[in-house]
């Protein structure tokens, strides 16, 4: 039997595999089409070390418009990573990233239904090595260009973001947007906070309100609670990174939990992702409560 074991081709790049185009020197790595157009992630064309991340409009087979992302990659070469509940997205999605290390950057775009007449994409990339820093930015197809309405960049120190695509009433989409301080202290815990960003068509801008409210209650998934941010850091490290995308939150942010503690748990604006991470936290050989924050309820304090 003749073998071909030194004949096999090489593994093709994940954008080619998929079928996905190369543009003037730019990698389509994912599409997002939207009714008569179409959003492309696209990666290149690179110089020297510089590869910018960009945002392709597409009418059927004419690109009308681009917009580069702020933070470029350092290589052309880009592979396919899942996104979890710290990555800063919606978990579940697909990402994409270069490089590694110092070098590391990722980018994972979603379409977003903001009105009956309005879609836009969703962008969030994250950066760096032991500090990951993220951006985010929607864009908004008016006409046949791309406008950036809303964007935010982190800060500096153990700061953390994220933003998710929420159902709205009628079909169309929010987006929730959370701000968090990761402590890495002894005795303060973590904080986090979430406001909802709704699309105004008379403004053709993004009105930002705090969560909970009337319509989007918060869902907390508690694991266990300790008498201080030691005792539940301990904990949750004990298990690896079985909880690592759970938070050390003060118990007395939050109505229904007993005062003065720390609790390991996780926060989130769909009951369904509450549920999973509960899930998760089972599979770590723990158990966990869900527990409902309506509006009217003490809210995270600054």
């Amino acid at each position: 039997m003749l073998s071909l074991s030194g004949c096999q081709q090489e593994p093709r790049p994940a954008w080619q595999a998929a079928g996905l185009p190369e543009v003037a020197g730019r990698k389509v790595l994912q599409s997002f089409p939207a009714v008569a157009y179409t959003y492309e992630l696209a990666l290149g064309p690179c110089e020297k070390d510089r590869c910018p991340w960009a945002i392709l409009l597409r009418n059927g087979k004419r690109l009308i418009d681009t917009f580069t992302l702020p933070v470029a990659a350092s290589s052309g070469e880009a592979s396919a990573e899942p996104v979890d509940s710290l990555w800063g997205a919606d978990a579940g999605l697909q990402a994409w990233s270069t490089g590694a290390e110092q070098n590391y950057v990722g980018a994972v775009a979603r379409l977003a239904k903001l009105g009956p007449s309005t879609d836009g994409l969703l962008v969030t990339q994250r950066a760096g090595f032991e500090t990951l820093k993220r951006s985010h930015l929607l864009l908004v197809r008016e006409g046949e260009k791309l406008q950036r309405v809303w964007g935010a960049e982190e800060g500096q120190g153990p700061t953390w973001s994220a933003t998710s695509l929420l159902p709205e009433t009628g079909g169309s989409q929010s987006i929730a947007y959370w701000t968090g301080f990761l402590s890495d202290g002894v005795k303060e815990p973590d904080r986090v906070s979430i406001e909802k960003l709704t699309w105004d068509s008379s403004s053709k801008s993004t009105k930002a309100s705090p969560l909970p409210d009337p319509s989007t209650p918060l869902f907390l998934t508690v694991v266990a609670a300790y008498p201080g941010v030691p005792q539940a850091r301990y904990a949750r490290a004990s298990r690896g990174d079985c909880l690592a995308n759970f938070f050390l939150l003060s118990s007395d942010a939050y109505a229904g939990l007993p005062k003065g503690k720390t609790v390991v748990a996780a926060i989130d604006v769909l009951q369904s992702r509450a549920e999973q991470a509960a899930s998760a936290a089972k599979q770590c050989g723990v158990t966990s409560r869900i527990s409902t924050i309506a509006a009217g309820s003490p809210a995270e304090k600054e």
